[in-house]
């Protein structure tokens, strides 16, 4: 049996894969599945547990060849120091990660089935010395004609392209099912069926009085967490410990409490909708970035203080007194992130529930779009933090580098290996790692798995351009330093593919930091990171994530979305430019005051052309939507309406994990009184307007299993200028 047949069996029977369906039919397959490293280090504390602590491995990887490198390098670490593999049986990360020897990493793992450690667990060994028997026959077989194949595949199917991996270690507890255990769930009030009889009031009533029952059973969760928790626990774990794993939840309680006690008052006074406590505590909502930012930190800090029987024999009884050990600690920390991103999912309940005459319509309209801003940007925050804490792990790898910290450069776009040629000559071309920011380039060179610093690129001194000529069709592209107009760099990937997305990237970044319409109404637009919660001053909505989260005039101090530059009703900037706040840190601007985000003008329900609604944008290439919905939050949606063989036909883009993914809209020539467009031909609509509405209210998932999102924000909903006045 081949090496590699023989070291997919010796994975399965070790089981490292939680999913029993995991088995690779083919090399390359097995060779994919190891290539970001997370398999091989769960290998590991498989045989000998708590060997690789869960903050010395990042288990979503594949977006960052820096990560997964660093994944697999502390995976020959351990079996270094602790199975004492001799060097000449460890390979080399880019022996795995670029497939340059793939026969060598199977060499280590079946070394590593060969070790005491292993062998005590009872599961049968392999070897790479078996291969090549010759069968009466036969020609022999030489199987590194496979592996040698593998280098060239390896650039042609990059991670980052290819779907979640099914061998990643899932938490055993689904969330929402804990949730659900919990009693926190309201129950989904339907639209009131054709031909009942019950008053549709009264189902709204429902829906407020199961908001404000699910809102007591979190408070009671929260209490219990506090009383039989963090004041049980405080004696035996240090002050920096309680603040990792519960961080801000006492201010969560203490919010929340506040928050029932409003919505019990308003209950009580028809006058005073419920909606509108929400909105009056909009602003103490935002603590929840903080805390579920620090959640992954929070989980690997209990894994690790469990290590002392003594810490776990502690948090055991806290458990047994809170709940007689229903829910471990860790399921109970997942509940406030499950809360706050459902609280616009049960206000859109009860909008569907409430007339449009009713006295407090405005109200929830008003509460439902700001609820909807607050889940978008605790999500932000919470991505920015897991990006932070790349960017310092780079940082922190990178030798001889003594710059500014790397924060300051903006958010991590992308990294890996490129060739760098600087000038005309070729000879000087290079392999280089590199390192995207939004407003820099750091360049190292990559040695025996060490990332040394070579230079600091700061993008507004260049610009980008495509290879013209004789190198047209090559794999590169070209910076041009704009200081003098001379010293050219070029930039060489390893396919046409890998060039495209790096050039995509770098598109990014520049439109970051240097966006076209940054001097528009006489303003000059700086791309800034706030310090606090900061609103769009066009349309009053937040500014996601926790830097470098939107663009600030340095001379008036207007804050704004990118997007929203060019707005209509954008005011001119007529103040004059003061040399001394221009040099001003952009971390130092001033931000505006926090208030509920309003709603556009209310559309009308059913019209039979999409012409003037907020998320049409007309007859539209693809190329010009990805523009228009580049850098918009989850949910983001348009529809826009395309030639094709000399027909027009209609298409929805929508953003899904920061990725936009095209839906193509099937119309079916019927008469007007049949259905006649659709996403899956099983659910079908009159018109246009029918089938975004119904997608507003249902996931995408009921058409397309893999898009679990509905079609939240319209294109245009933060680009017209005129919109219902905050009801506080």
């Amino acid at each position: 049996m081949e090496a590699w047949k023989q070291c997919s069996s010796w994975l399965r029977a070790l089981k490292v894969c939680a999913n029993e369906e995991w088995d690779r039919g083919d090399a390359f397959g097995l060779a994919q599945d190891l290539r970001d490293g997370v398999l091989l280090c769960q290998l590991i504390n498989i045989i000998l547990p708590g060997s690789i602590g869960p903050r010395d491995y990042n288990i979503t990887p594949r977006m960052s060849p820096f990560l997964c490198n660093r994944n697999i390098q502390t995976f020959l670490d351990v079996c270094s120091s602790k199975f004492k593999l001799p060097s000449k049986h460890l390979f080399e990360p880019p022996d795995l990660y670029d497939l340059y020897n793939f026969k060598k990493v199977l060499l280590t793992l079946s070394k590593l089935s060969q070790c005491p450690q292993v062998l005590k667990l009872g599961f049968p060994t392999f070897s790479t010395t078996s291969q090549s028997k010759v069968t009466k026959g036969v020609p022999k077989y030489e199987e590194e004609d496979i592996y040698g194949t593998f280098p060239g595949l390896a650039e042609t199917n990059a991670l980052e392209d290819e779907e979640e991996p099914i061998y990643y270690v899932k938490r055993d507890d689904d969330e929402d099912d804990i949730y659900e255990k919990m009693g926190l769930v309201t129950a989904i009030i339907k639209s009131t069926p054709k031909g009942s009889t019950i008053p549709k009031i009264g189902i709204r009533d429902k829906c407020i009085n199961e908001l404000i029952q699910s809102e007591e059973k979190y408070v009671q969760v929260l209490n219990s967490i506090r009383v039989h928790f963090i004041q049980k626990l405080n004696k035996d774990l240090d002050d920096e410990v309680m603040r990792t794993i519960f961080c801000n939840l006492e201010e969560l309680y203490n919010l929340h409490e506040g928050l029932l006690g409003d919505m019990k008052l308003a209950l009580k006074d028809p006058l005073k909708p419920v909606a509108e406590s929400l909105l009056k505590w909009g602003k103490d909502l935002l603590k929840y970035g903080e805390y579920c930012s620090n959640l992954p930190d929070a989980f690997n800090e209990v894994e690790v203080q469990q290590k002392d029987s003594r810490i776990r024999e502690a948090i055991q009884n806290c458990e047994q007194i809170a709940n007689g050990c229903s829910f471990r600690l860790r399921d109970l920390l997942t509940v406030p992130m499950q809360r706050i991103l459902k609280y616009h999912l049960i206000i859109r309940d009860l909008k569907k529930e409430t007339p449009e005459g009713h006295p407090t319509y405005n109200s929830v309209l008003n509460a439902l779009e700001s609820l909807e801003d607050v889940a978008c940007y605790v999500n932000e925050v919470k991505r920015d933090s897991e990006n932070l804490k790349l960017i310092n792990n780079v940082e922190a790898t990178i030798k001889d580098y003594s710059g500014i910290s790397l924060k300051t450069y903006g958010r991590h776009h992308r990294d890996g290996e490129l060739r760098v040629q600087e000038g005309l000559n070729k000879s000087s071309s290079e392999k280089r790692y590199i390192f995207l920011f939004d407003k820099a380039i750091i360049i190292t060179k990559l040695n025996n798995g060490s990332y040394i610093f070579n230079k600091t690129l700061l993008l507004k001194e260049f610009t980008m351009r495509p290879l013209s000529g004789p190198e047209q069709g090559s794999a590169g592209f070209m910076c041009l330093n704009l200081v003098s107009k001379q010293n050219q760099i070029y930039f060489y990937a390893k396919t046409a593919d890998l060039r495209h997305k790096w050039q995509h990237c770098f598109e990014q970044s520049y439109n970051n930091i240097m966006p076209i319409s940054r001097n528009f109404g006489n303003h000059n637009f700086e791309y800034c990171s706030f310090n606090q919660p900061t609103n769009c001053k066009n349309c009053e909505k937040l500014l996601h994530g926790s830097f470098f989260q939107g663009y600030c005039c340095k001379k008036c101090f207007i804050s704004t979305h990118r997007w929203c530059i060019e707005l209509p009703g954008n005011v001119e900037c007529s103040v004059p430019i003061n040399p001394s706040v221009s040099r001003r840190s952009s971390i130092e601007v001033k931000t505006l005051p926090i208030k509920p985000p309003a709603l556009p003008p209310r559309r009308r329900d059913s019209i039979s052309t999409p012409q003037d609604e907020l998320w049409y944008v007309g007859e539209m290439e693809r190329r010009n939507a990805l523009q228009l919905l580049e850098g918009r939050p989850d949910g983001t949606f348009l529809v826009r309406k395309t030639l094709k063989g000399g027909s027009f036909e209609y298409k929805i883009d929508v953003i899904f994990k920061h990725k936009p993914q095209h839906l193509l809209i099937g119309f079916r020539n019927v008469s007007h009184q049949n259905p006649c467009c659709y996403l899956a031909p099983d659910i079908t609509f009159f018109n246009l307007n029918q089938l975004v509405n119904y997608y507003r209210e249902h996931s995408l998932n009921e058409s397309f299993p893999t898009l679990s999102t509905t079609l939240l924000y319209p294109i245009y909903a933060v680009r017209r200028p005129s919109r219902l006045p905050s009801v506080r």
